[in-house]
């Protein structure tokens, strides 16, 4: 683990307990919903990524009515890459009837899916 991910460990001393850090800088390419539809980003560190899974999760849960459109009112002016995060709802419904809501298969992209 340690050769895959050293910036994300914490060892106080040698032989010490080793632990995850609470964040880390390691990008990934993510899928979000923006305004202009459904794009494939670089999540810069876990603070991004774990933003793109909720603002997923949300977005989904208020397309299936399991909860209300205020909810994507928590994403407004939030950013992944550079690119805002969709949080109007008339939109959201928009993007689901053209399909780019159905276009988003999984949140993290397969390294082999962009060559």
């Amino acid at each position: 683990m340690r050769k895959l991910v050293p910036n994300a460990l914490i060892q106080d001393r040698p032989g010490g307990r080793i632990r995850v850090k609470a964040s880390d800088r390691y990008s990934a390419t993510v899928q979000i919903l923006t305004d202009r539809g459904a794009l494939s980003v670089n999540a810069r560190g876990s603070r991004e990524r774990e933003l793109a899974g909720q603002h997923r999760a949300t977005y989904l849960r208020v397309l299936q009515g399991k909860e209300p459109p205020s909810a994507l009112g928590q994403y407004r002016g939030k950013k992944i890459g550079g690119h805002e995060l969709i949080s109007d709802y008339e939109l959201l419904l928009s993007l689901g009837q053209a399909g780019d809501v159905g276009q988003l298969d999984t949140l993290y992209v397969s390294p082999d899916a962009s060559a």
